[in-house]
């Protein structure tokens, strides 16, 4: 008896390791394959704002696909297989990518090749969107709830500090491409493809550690049809202001966050390398305090940490509006560091939301629903401001100090607005034994006294 505790011990440890490493090298595959060169490389194809939206919006609409996977996930037994199968093939087919240019023959429309990246980018999303919820229906039932948030934290972190190295790699390997630009024309068209190797290849092993994660057997949904299934998360009113809030939170930052690293390269006009070095920064933020935030979020509940970092998060598209050429070095590292900061907490405690609060049998599908609706509303408010971008295009608007307002700067106003109703909606989530938001925030100020104080002791 006491052996199989041990040996049930030693399986959930091994277990609970390799889905850390299994996240930390997912991250190479994202830094790898969506980092300011990927943007880089379809501005060179000739891809302008209209069909980057639709680009970087109709993959989040395949969120859809969660849907599916929940459905399936409550007919099957046995999930490892199915949803390593699903993400393999995903990732492979983001190769798409850089090989439907190398085959598009000369003179043909653009507009072809453009429909074939969107394509491509969108059979991934959907694959990846299939397995989403088996994958978080399989986590819930290996991951002891007394820890949950704590683990996700401690994931969390070391995931943003492979991020962090990922993007501080690239931003050394943009650095040396601008130097040999004059050499090598178009370089970026060549650098882009081996980094999306390099991440499918990351990215296939992650999934390959799977196989050395255990699997308790599924409890399958049988007394609820398909509809029924999919309303539940709709008709649970515990359930549904979460939902609304996750709606209206995704819609108001993709409404313009796809759009900000475009604004850098084009607008700015800043090297590429500059860029990733900024994008890299973002992570740090994470890494520092995701395991504070799953701390808070298993003292003080889910709702108290999503209600303090969305009240912050508006600031950010602010920030972009004054930002210059000559002063974006000086303003943008300390706000995209605390954006950081403010992420990762809301990430793991909506994470935490769904996986603790949610019924066991139809988890699969309330996971689905946070996912696959914010997909929607994300995605359509994606392609809403590439429109928008795209029918403003050429308007100026003289503002004081010298500043001139561009399209871009509309879109950023408009999202901040769109921010700030989510503030609203944070504060209707459902969670009786949560405490009042002032306690994260008295929290924090304690924590941050501690943090602080340790400098004068460590030099003394």
């Amino acid at each position: 008896m006491q052996n199989d505790g041990l040996n049930h011990r030693m399986a959930l440890r091994i277990s609970l390791r390799n889905v850390l490493w299994g996240g930390c090298l997912a991250m190479v595959w994202m830094t790898a394959t969506r980092n300011p060169a990927y943007t880089q490389y379809l501005r060179k194809l000739g891809m302008n704002e209209f069909y980057f939206g639709i680009l970087s919006g109709l993959p989040m609409l395949m969120i859809l696909f969660q849907f599916l996977g929940a459905f399936y996930n409550n007919r099957i037994q046995n999930r490892k297989h199915v949803f390593m199968i699903s993400l393999i093939s995903g990732r492979l087919f983001f190769l798409g990518v850089i090989i439907f240019p190398l085959i598009y023959p000369t003179g043909w429309p653009p507009e072809g090749l453009y429909l074939l990246l969107i394509l491509s980018s969108a059979i991934c999303s959907a694959m990846q969107s299939f397995g989403g919820p088996i994958w978080i229906s399989w986590m819930a039932d290996i991951i002891p709830q007394r820890v949950m948030n704590r683990y996700w934290g401690v994931r969390e972190r070391w995931m943003r500090v492979t991020w962090m190295a990922s993007f501080g790699i690239i931003t050394w390997i943009l650095f040396l491409s601008e130097k040999w630009r004059t050499q090598v024309p178009d370089i970026i068209m060549k650098v882009y493809p081996l980094l999306v190797i390099v991440g499918v290849t990351a990215g296939v092993i992650d999934l390959l550690l799977f196989f050395r994660v255990n699997e308790p057997g599924n409890e399958r949904v049988t007394n609820k049809n398909l509809w029924n299934q999919f309303i539940d998360p709709l008709v649970n009113p515990q359930f549904r202001n979460f939902l609304l809030f996750s709606c209206s939170f995704q819609a108001a930052v993709m409404f313009a966050a796809p759009f900000m690293g475009y604004y850098l390269l084009k607008v700015l006009n800043i090297p590429v390398w500059q860029a990733a070095m900024i994008a890299g920064i973002h992570s740090i933020g994470g890494a520092v305090m995701a395991r504070t935030w799953g701390e808070f979020a298993d003292r003080y509940g889910h709702r108290p940490v999503m209600t303090v970092c969305v009240f912050l998060k508006p600031v950010i598209p602010l920030v972009y509006l004054f930002l210059t050429r000559d002063n974006i070095w000086y303003i943008l590292p300390p706000f995209l560091l605390f954006d950081g900061i403010l992420n990762s907490g809301k990430m793991i405690a909506g994470q935490g939301y769904v996986l603790t609060m949610t019924p066991r049998p139809n988890r699969s599908m309330y996971s689905a629903a946070v996912t696959g609706f914010a997909g929607i509303c994300a995605g359509l408010a994606t392609m809403a401001g590439g429109t928008l971008l795209d029918f403003l295009h050429g308007v100026r608007i003289s503002m004081p100090g010298n500043l001139v307002w561009g399209p871009y700067h509309i879109v950023f106003l408009l999202s901040f607005a769109f921010r700030c109703l989510s503030i609203v909606l944070a504060q209707h989530i459902t969670e009786p034994k949560a405490a009042p938001a002032s306690q994260v925030v008295e929290a924090l100020r304690t924590k941050m006294g501690e943090r602080v104080a340790v400098i004068p002791r460590a030099r003394g």
